[in-house]
């Protein structure tokens, strides 16, 4: 069995500070106050300040990564701020941090970064606002637990976890808020765009050169308790736990340059789908070893085996899978098995098991392209692509799940490749593979032993390294994982949003490919010439088949990717939420953020048209509210 490392460790308790604000056992959101709080790590400090002339704090341009362009080899430190936003009376905060201790760790905390001169105090956001009563900021109680630092170079995953509130009574006035209520319930600070909780001096241990580094701000799985506030509801504290679609991480590249989350080019417009009509099950007289779906050209693509015969064995075959037809196969090499196909509609990549390699096919030229080995071990032979998955927003490179099948366990890592060149080491990361919607993000699942262990990995410029590992989520031997909308899907039939908890399952028993676009979930069972392609309900809305997906507008400069932007706008999951964010909205915090008309008319328009092509859809018309909110700002309408 080969060893792999998983951040679980002993939660801890931060009684003395968190007890006080009843941060601990945190519960499931119930208020109906305007909440839609995010916590990250400000990786460049410098555009933050303190005003103590007007108690005002203010969020500069924030970066979730540092980068150092001349490498310092010497352990060091780096200064970062853990900031949140869109939060209505807090009262306390916990954050959980999950990170490689031997490589960067939390090594110091600042509660209390800024200092108020006037006041002769230490502050945060967390005590802001002045106590009316005593004209004092209110003392912060906090508590820590961090780790000591590893032996260097031993790859050791850790955990720590930190918090704070204020002390003393609660009520809404000394609760602080980001940004403002329309009416205010105290005019003693201003923190217009966000508060800085705490300040944190990272360290970098030992010599990283050309390395990136990470601090995952995380939830509560695999490591509880997670990262969450408290806040007055105007009897008493109520807690929330955050979802890690509401906690951005931290990274700093050492010498390097930073790996961006891209930001993919506008592409293809796809086609108006067919209209879904009823579940139903149609039978193609084609094998197929594995299966992938374009949603640009809205169709499916197969590795068909040689046992298939001249005409289709050895190739690659397109399948309209509403209509049912079958396409001209193109051959694509000596046994194709595991596909993969690239976010923008150019390339399906395809493992070749008889010539130990993968092969790259043009969609839109329906040619193959560049073929590229997956290696040979010096001890075991040569190595197999088990999985393969296309880079999000980067269609030249891959990442591969390599297996050698004469061994047991016979999973040999998970390696990126770069039009064929492979990018660092390998890494043990699980069988089959899946990336999330960045490119930096990957998960990956172990189907081969009983461990079932489900690991989150972080892609970087000089490849991949383990975040954590889980045991608890999917089982079953040979199972297959799918990411899509947000959800991991399993061929096991279970269902995982944000690839964290269990949402559900449905009935399946093979390969399988959803599309929320178009709410449907294609699965295949059967083998030999009687393949079944199964189209079933994907959760999703509706669509109308009339109108068209529009294109992504382009995002504010300096803005890496569609969710860094929503956390800018404040737009939330749904309607009531980004309309409750329009008097909040200001040209000076729209321009200060780069957010031009011609952008936020493109944002504009494309939700305007996702709520009429999805009429389902629970947050695009609020969104197109908002939008336009900032188009009239900007613009001088009305």
């Amino acid at each position: 069995m080969k060893a792999r490392s998983r951040i679980v460790l002993p939660a801890v308790v931060l009684a003395t500070a968190l007890a006080a604000a009843a941060v601990l056992g945190l519960g499931h959101f119930t208020s109906q106050a305007v909440q839609n709080p995010t916590m990250f790590l400000d990786m460049v400090t410098t555009g933050t300040t303190y005003d103590d002339s007007t108690n005002t704090m203010t969020v500069g341009s924030t970066d979730n990564c540092l980068t150092s362009p001349t490498a310092n080899a010497a352990t060091h430190v780096h200064q970062a701020h853990l900031v949140i936003q869109n939060v209505e009376d807090l009262v306390g905060w916990q954050v959980r941090l999950n990170y490689i201790g031997d490589k960067m760790r939390p090594n110091t905390i600042n509660f209390a970064p800024f200092t108020d001169s006037l006041q002769a105090q230490n502050i945060s956001f967390n005590n802001l606002p002045i106590d009316q009563s005593t004209f004092v900021h209110r003392d912060l109680v906090t508590a820590s637990s961090i780790p000591a630092a590893p032996a260097d170079g031993t790859n050791t995953p850790q955990t720590a976890s930190l918090g704070a509130s204020y002390n003393g009574a609660q009520n809404f006035a000394i609760s602080a808020d980001t940004p403002a209520k329309a009416v205010p319930d105290d005019s003693s600070y201003s923190a217009p765009n966000g508060g800085v909780l705490a300040g944190l001096a990272l360290q970098v241990v030992g010599d990283e050169s050309g390395n990136q580094l990470f601090m995952d701000v995380d939830d509560g799985s695999p490591n509880s308790p997670g990262s969450g506030i408290a806040f007055f509801n105007g009897s008493g504290s109520q807690e929330v736990f955050l979802p890690s679609s509401s906690l951005g991480d931290g990274f700093h590249a050492e010498g390097i340059g930073c790996q961006p989350t891209p930001t993919p080019t506008s592409p293809p417009t796809p086609p108006p789908p067919g209209t879904p009509g009823p579940d139903r099950i149609q039978q193609l007289n084609i094998p197929a070893n594995d299966l992938v779906y374009d949603r640009f050209s809205q169709k499916l693509y197969a590795s068909v085996p040689s046992t298939a015969g001249e005409d289709r064995g050895n190739s690659i075959t397109p399948i309209d899978p509403f209509a049912g037809a079958i396409g001209s196969s193109v051959f694509i090499g000596s046994e194709p098995a595991r596909l993969a196909v690239s976010d923008d509609g150019k390339y399906v990549y395809a493992a070749l098991n008889g010539a130990t390699s993968i092969r790259r096919f043009d969609i839109q030229s329906q040619t193959a392209g560049l073929e590229f080995p997956t290696g040979v071990d010096r001890y075991d032979g040569p190595l197999f692509a088990e999985d393969i998955e296309v880079l999000p927003g980067n269609s030249s490179a891959v990442a591969v799940s390599l297996k050698n099948p004469w061994f047991s366990p016979r999973r040999e890592g998970v390696a990126v490749y770069d039009d064929g060149v492979m990018r660092g080491n390998r890494v043990i990361g699980g069988n089959v593979i899946e990336f999330s919607d960045s490119s930096s993000k990957l998960y990956g699942y172990d189907n081969e032993s009983t461990g079932f262990e489900f690991t989150r990995m972080l892609l970087g410029p000089s490849g991949l390294s383990v975040i954590d590992n889980n045991s608890n989520l999917i089982s079953g031997f040979g199972v297959d994982i799918e990411y899509e909308g947000g959800r991991i899907y399993a061929t096991s039939g279970t269902v995982i949003p944000d690839a964290r908890t269990v949402l559900g399952t449905f009935p399946a028993t093979g390969p399988l490919e959803a599309d929320s676009g178009v709410g449907r979930t294609f699965f295949v069972s059967g083998s030999g010439p009687n393949v079944r392609i199964s189209v079933g309900s994907g959760g999703g809305a509706r669509i109308n088949p009339n109108i068209p997906r529009a294109p992504p507008p382009p995002l504010p400069e300096g803005v890496r990717n569609k969710a860094e932007f929503g956390r800018i706008m404040g737009w939330g999951r749904t309607n009531a939420v980004a309309r409750a964010q329009i008097p909040n909205l200001s040209k000076e915090y729209l321009e200060a953020h780069n957010v031009t008309p011609e952008i936020a008319k493109g944002w504009r328009d494309l939700y305007a048209n996702e709520a009429l092509r999805v009429p389902g859809n629970p947050s695009a018309a609020g969104r197109a509210d908002l939008m336009q909110a900032a188009y009239d700002l900007l613009t001088g309408g009305p």
